[in-house]
């Protein structure tokens, strides 16, 4: 429901019933219907909700005419029917069979009373296969799609984390849809299935369709350069298109494209249409089907207009038309968030995004990695906190010394926060970074004849003097403990993946590994995608001695990669996105993984990789309902901008100290640092709550006050172990018992000033299976490719 608002007035009456005519605003107006005071607070008038007749039929429409049968024979010469009772419909394949998924039957009273229904049973072939989360969604998916569940619409968003099998629950559902009805005699639910995903992602579909169905069940049709589509759409040989997104757009306007009648749509990495002008999205819409499905394997995050957008996508309509949805969704929830909303903001607001939520739970299915527990070897993820060395420091302060910092920080010179930004993140990496930006900048430096250029040129001119007087990896305080920490590994049989955000960066650690003689492949931007997959492979099949470490860039292959070969991955800087981080974490910890898997995540203490780590954790924290605030996003308030320049010299772990932790520092923080401490210093704040007494000025902290709001944002670091290094010296056992990793133990065993120093670690535990054997669904490698990023 959407309405305008033309006027306002007050009528005086002792009630208002039905039928009523009342003026407003020069208006008559009639009560037509009254609305609960609990429908209108939570939006659910607003919402176009409630199940509807499907409003295209169960088997795609024949786009030509078929001839009644007639048959040739004389009636005299055809043998009598035996009369008896009518023979009970059987199922494909048998329910009651052991293990057996079957699928919901309709329950309009149509189908019903037909008595012609039978049950789908999901292929016992691919069936087999799928362990009970699976299950749940191929069920799932399959409700959204028949509009067997109580909203309007036939689209679903399953949003599983990386590695819980989207690919082989999309295929069985697929192969179901193929084969079988619940009708009797009714042919398929789908004849035409188009899957649409990156272009990258296209053969390693078609290679999945092979591994679980084999070579001759269903007919797969990949749409590249030498593709007619002609075939797929006229022929009866193929059953599922898979296409690019780039590809579609482009020949969205044929018109065989324009005719085609697709009974389902399913698009992978959908989260890459999030975007309302999104030409992919629209090209997709432009197509007759309205059973769609979103595979996502990273939750809409930060701006609830992305969220009505995925919505609106999958099931058109449904949240209303985005003007609507803002007024009455969007901005209420918004406000109710700010420091400033009163207690009737915040009911309003709370009623609003629980609507939505339990709206949205009816066609969206998220399950975390955790699944993966008992299929999986243990995994265990460290946060490693690196002192920064002398030139890091120096460097530092010396580009906040700059006259353009400072108009920078004083809110007069915008144009430097970039550079700024750039600077800093290459400083916490390896200060050589920046030997390279004068080079560049001089090929362009027509252009570049500010006096904010020169002092900049100036600035990078006396760092490559002092960057040329030490050494690549001794500039560094995380490549010191990342060198001990290779050096450390070498002596085992594992292998190991090297992640980063940055072409440069993967080029010094590239040195780094040529200097210690150690063997390693290297994927980014530049290695060609057709050698892209026969690389995984041999990386996953040879022995460390052969290839010891495997550089990614993030960009390039932190999307749907399988190096199970390797039990351990170092990501060595982060990116502000989160998700970008997530997905290149997860390439180890996978269904094939045999050995326990170590990830460690580098940064370097109290310097912008630090903050940066801060903000992904606040914005993930936030993103874990598929739809928050705004406030989270890449944008930066002046005294955040003061705070990302920032260095903090003087702290062991900055994080740490924002959580108000008052833990010892010997991993047991849970009891001192949970919910319940944190909800209750919170609500000191609130406007209800009595000070039981005055307290001087010169006792308040504001430092305490400024950090209480990062702590609650920060809450998810409370179920990591808080470690302080010194514990090694004071309680050796407590320390390797805690960490649980004796590479990351003899890493920190021989923290000094000059080899580099871990000052802090945050552990985290999961998945305590022990090693498992290879299951027989072993993913294959999948690669994706975004651009690399110049640092």
């Amino acid at each position: 429901m959407s309405a305008k608002e033309i006027g306002k007035g007050r009528h005086k009456c002792e009630a208002i019933s039905v039928g009523d005519v009342l003026s407003v605003g020069g208006k008559e107006c009639e009560i037509e219907a009254t609305i609960e005071p609990a429908d209108y607070l939570c939006g659910s008038v607003f919402l176009k909700t409630g199940k509807v007749v499907p409003a295209t039929p169960y088997t795609s429409s024949k786009s030509h005419v078929r001839v009644p049968f007639k048959n040739p024979l004389l009636d005299e010469n055809i043998q009598g029917k035996t009369e008896g009772p009518a023979l009970t419909p059987e199922a494909r394949h048998n329910p009651a069979a052991p293990n057996a998924l079957v699928l919901t039957r309709p329950s309009d009273t149509k189908s019903v009373e037909s008595g012609r229904l039978m049950d789908v049973v999901v292929d016992p072939f691919i069936g087999q296969f799928l362990r009970p989360h699976q299950r749940e969604g191929v069920s799932f998916l399959y409700d959204c799609i028949m509009r067997f569940k109580d909203y309007n619409g036939a689209g679903a968003i399953l949003a599983d984390e990386m590695g819980l099998g989207k690919t082989l629950q999309t295929i069985a559902l697929i192969w179901t849809l193929l084969k079988q009805h619940f009708l009797v005699d009714a042919g398929a639910l789908a004849k035409k299935i188009l899957i649409v995903c990156p272009v990258t992602l296209t053969n390693n579909w078609k290679k999945e369709f092979r591994k679980w169905l084999g070579q001759d069940r269903v007919g797969v049709f990949v749409v590249d350069s030498k593709a007619n589509l002609r075939d797929f759409l006229y022929g009866k040989v193929y059953q599922v298109m898979i296409i690019g997104y780039e590809k579609l757009r482009l020949v969205q306007e044929t018109d065989e494209l324009k005719n085609a009648n697709f009974d389902v749509i399913i698009c992978d990495e959908g989260h890459k249409l999030k975007s309302a002008n999104n030409k992919a999205a629209q090209a997709i819409k432009s197509l007759k089907t309205t059973r769609r499905i979103v595979l996502s394997g990273t939750p809409i995050q930060n701006d609830l207009g992305e969220f009505y957008v995925m919505i609106d996508f999958v099931n058109p309509g449904l949240l209303g038309t985005y003007a609507t949805f803002k007024k009455e969704f969007e901005n209420p929830i918004l406000k109710a968030r700010s420091p400033d909303a009163t207690k009737k903001d915040k009911e309003k607001g709370a009623a609003r995004s629980a609507e939505l939520s339990r709206l949205t739970d009816l066609f969206i299915l998220r399950r975390t990695s955790d699944l993966l527990s008992g299929y999986l070897p243990a995994k265990t993820e460290y946060v490693v906190f690196c002192k920064p060395t002398a030139l890091q420091i120096k460097l530092h302060e010396q580009l906040l010394s700059m006259p353009a910092a400072k108009q920078c920080l004083g809110g007069q010179n915008a144009a430097f926060q970039l550079c700024g930004i750039t600077h800093l993140r290459k400083i916490s990496n390896s200060p050589g970074l920046l030997s390279d930006t004068v080079s560049e900048r001089t090929k362009s430096s027509s252009t570049l004849t500010s006096p904010y250029y020169q002092e900049d040129d100036s600035f990078l001119a006396s760092v490559q003097q002092l960057a040329r007087a030490t050494s690549a990896s001794k500039q560094s305080g995380k490549l010191l403990v990342l060198e001990r920490f290779l050096g450390a590994l070498r002596h085992t049989k594992e292998k190991i993946v090297i992640v980063s955000q940055f072409t440069q960066t993967l080029q010094i650690l590239q040195g780094l590994l040529d200097s210690m003689s150690l063997t390693y492949c290297r994927l980014d931007g530049g290695t060609a995608t057709s050698k892209r997959q026969s690389m995984v492979e041999s990386f996953n099949r040879s022995p460390a001695s052969t290839c010891f470490a495997f550089l990614l860039s993030a960009k390039s292959g932190g999307c749907g990669l399988n190096l199970i070969g390797a039990s351990r991955l170092v990501l060595f800087d982060s990116d502000w996105n989160p998700s970008v981080d997530l997905q290149a974490m997860a390439r180890v910890h996978r269904d094939g993984q045999k050995r326990p898997v170590f990830i460690y995540r580098f940064l370097t203490t109290g310097m912008i990789d630090e903050k940066i780590y801060q903000r992904q954790v606040t914005k993930q924290g936030l993103s874990d309902s598929l739809m928050d605030l705004k406030s989270a996003g890449s944008s930066f308030s002046l005294e955040e901008l003061r705070d990302l320049f920032r260095c903090h010299k003087d702290t062991d772990c900055l994080t740490h100290d924002m959580l108000l932790c008052h833990c010892k520092h010997d991993g047991q923080n849970q009891v001192d640092c949970n919910e319940e401490d944190v909800a209750e210093k919170s609500s000191d704040c609130d406007d209800e709550d009595v000070p039981v007494s005055w307290m001087k000025a010169s006792q308040v902290q504001q430092e305490d006050i400024e950090k209480t709001p990062k702590q609650t944002n920060m809450k998810a670091l409370r179920i990591y172990n808080h470690v302080g290094s010194s514990l090694l010296q004071n309680d050796p056992d407590q320390f390797e018992a805690v960490v649980g990793d004796d590479i990351l133990t003899t890493v920190v065993r021989g923290n000094s000033a000059t080899h580099g120093h871990v000052s802090y670690t945050f552990v985290k535990k999961s998945g305590l299976a022990p090693s498992l054997p290879e299951p027989e669904n072993v993913a294959d490698g999948l690669i994706e490719e975004e651009p690399d990023l110049e640092l």
